[in-house]
């Protein structure tokens, strides 16, 4: 019987029964100002211009707390870094919660009516710790992709009447409390009794930026943050799964358990994680919650790009990992393309297409020196290194979508055709065109003199030096392609000039190796074969090996096999003597039959 109550109506006595003797007491309990965060009394008094390390306490709170509200205020935006207010802190520190459901609040206010209804009860659900009674085993309420405890409830509660055996009606009365007060406050009438999927992935935003200070990383069974190992509730949607990262609010649970080893009644602290959220790198990447922000840096190695991401949250590096490029991110790429075009600095001269830059920087030159003699007038001239840094970071830009730095560079059209027309503005080239620059076209140092045959630039080629020189060859600085002019037959398109050429070379061949020739063979190798036979000889421009025909050519009791350029002829003179062949053939087989009958001494009728 408490002190206080015993004689007050009749006689009697009181025991004190203590833990500890009253000597080891304190004269009076801890004040609250010692035991509880400051956070909300830390930012009032910032507000109002008083520094919260000199303020005149009643009972002087220990000064490791107020640095720890410095820091969480610092950590939620409340207050700079230079511990002056902010915006939000003016609009936190009158609102009559916790920092941390001030700043859910402050991000719900970002978002739509929806969202933040279902913000204020996530509040009031953190504010009461929880709606839910003791039978509530950790089963998930919701189907959606975010695992999360908070939802969980938050949906519990939108379906009081499904889940009311779930609900602790006690608390979920102080909930509804707390949630119609701050609507009040907020001067919010509308209601909501759910929330849609598209307002889900806002609401997961808000709520991931309230726990931007406690994000737990797993090892082994256990969650550690700043050397603090604690372990996952085991009523939260989560524990099945236990992802690698997770958010939520530190729990310090005592419980008395039976001591194994002396059989007495010791008490016992379980440092767990509760209110639990499962978070991700492509989580944060999607939501990008409050304080979000990833830091990437390219590194290249052997020739390849890769991007190392550092994933900062709350102030914290929580995650590194490496990734390929993507190309389809404009923040990613912008990143990417001055390494890219510091690695073709270092490397350009081992790459194919650098003797076309070096032609390009050549018939620069040239066109320099005509701009100083003022044959041509245009009003200015960059540098060739700048018109070509120009059009790299555009290529780059455009086309680049591969981590293989020497593959692109080596096999890019725009580098392996590269000119003067793609690096030079289109006024200069009309001036160059309009003074037929340049007057002759170098292909392997050999210079040869451009022909203009209605303002069309031709060159003179015999049939040998046609097939050393490949298309782009033909290709002038100015972007203007060069005609042939082949045995005085003229040629604009590439492909009918290379057509006419292996007509040429076909024929060649076959008058030096096979026209009019006859070459002995033997009826038993002949004997099963289809005709007339293909066979190959040579190569085409395009490497392709040249195809001629052949056909059985009888004389008296010997075969010859004779050749022709096209399988239409050979096709119809094999017509022609097709059974002269076959008479050939039988009399062949028969007689072939009746030598062996002699050799075995037989006569053969």
């Amino acid at each position: 019987q408490r002190a206080g109550r015993a004689g007050r109506v009749k006689n009697g006595q009181y025991i004190l029964c203590a833990d500890l003797d009253l000597k080891d007491r304190l004269p009076y309990s801890e004040p609250e100002i010692r035991r509880l965060n400051l956070e909300s009394v830390v930012l009032r008094l910032i507000k109002w211009g008083l520094p919260p390390l000199e303020f005149p306490y009643f009972h002087s709170p220990k000064k490791n707390l107020i640095y720890k509200a410095l820091k969480q205020l610092k950590i939620f935006g409340a207050i700079s870094n230079q511990e002056k207010i902010t915006r939000d802190g003016e609009k936190m520190a009158e609102i009559p919660v916790s920092i941390r459901s001030s700043r859910l609040l402050m991000e719900a206010q970002k978002s739509s009516l929806e969202v933040m209804d279902n913000a204020l009860k996530l509040i009031a659900i953190l504010e009461t710790k929880g709606i839910v009674n003791k039978e509530y085993l950790g089963e998930k309420y919701h189907s959606g992709p975010i695992n999360s405890d908070l939802i969980n409830q938050l949906f519990i509660w939108n379906n009081p009447g499904i889940n009311r055996k779930t609900i602790n009606h006690k608390k979920f009365s102080l909930a509804k409390d707390i949630y119609r007060e701050l609507k009040n406050r907020l001067g919010i009438k509308k209601s909501f009794r759910g929330i849609s999927d598209q307002n889900l992935k806002a609401l997961t935003r808000v709520m991931l930026s309230a726990f931007l200070d406690h994000v737990y990383v797993k090892t082994g069974k256990t969650y550690v943050r700043d050397n603090e190992e604690r372990e996952l509730d085991r009523t939260s949607v989560l524990f099945p799964l236990l992802p690698d990262i997770i958010v939520g609010m530190p729990f310090d649970l005592i419980i008395n358990w039976e001591n194994q080893d002396t059989g007495e009644k010791e008490k016992k602290c379980l440092a767990l994680i509760t209110f639990a959220t499962e978070l991700s790198a492509q989580q944060l990447h999607e939501f990008r919650p409050y304080s979000y922000f990833k830091q990437q840096e390219v590194t290249i190695e052997n020739n390849h790009c890769r991007v190392k991401n550092t994933l900062f949250f709350g102030g914290k590096n929580i995650l590194e990992y490496e990734s390929k490029p993507d190309w389809n991110d404009p923040e990613q790429k912008s990143l990417l393309l001055p390494s890219i075009t510091t690695w073709h600095e270092t490397n350009r001269r081992q790459l194919t297409f650098y003797p076309r830059l070096n032609e390009a920087k050549k018939y620069y030159q040239q066109i320099e020196r005509l701009v100083t003699q003022a044959k041509i007038r245009i009003p200015s001239l960059s540098s060739f290194d700048k018109l070509w840094n120009q059009y790299l970071f555009r290529e780059l830009q455009n086309h680049f979508k591969t981590d293989d730095l020497k593959l692109f560079f080596n096999l890019h059209p725009g580098f392996l055709n590269l000119n003067l027309s793609q690096l030079l503005p289109r006024e200069i080239i009309r001036e160059l065109i309009k003074i037929k620059w340049p007057p002759v076209l170098v292909i392997r140092e050999d210079e040869h003199p451009l022909y203009r045959i209605k303002n069309k630039p031709f060159i003179k080629l015999n049939m040998t030096r046609f097939e050393k020189i490949e298309r782009d060859n033909l290709m002038l600085p100015t972007g203007e392609q060069t005609g042939l002019i082949l045995n005085d037959r003229k040629f604009m398109d590439w492909d009918v000039a290379v057509y006419h050429f292996n007509r040429w070379k076909k024929i060649k061949i076959f008058d030096a190796k096979w026209r009019n020739q006859k070459k002995v063979a033997r009826v038993e190798d002949l004997a099963n074969i289809s005709f007339p036979v293909k066979f190959k000889s040579g190569q085409s421009k395009t490497n392709t090996p040249f195809e001629f025909y052949s056909a059985p050519h009888i004389e008296g009791s010997e075969v010859f096999l004779i050749h022709f350029f096209e399988e239409k002829t050979a096709q119809t003179y094999f017509e022609s003597i097709k059974d002269e062949w076959t008479r050939f053939l039988q009399k062949y087989e028969k007689e072939k039959i009746e030598s062996v009958f002699k050799k075995k001494g037989w006569k053969v009728k």
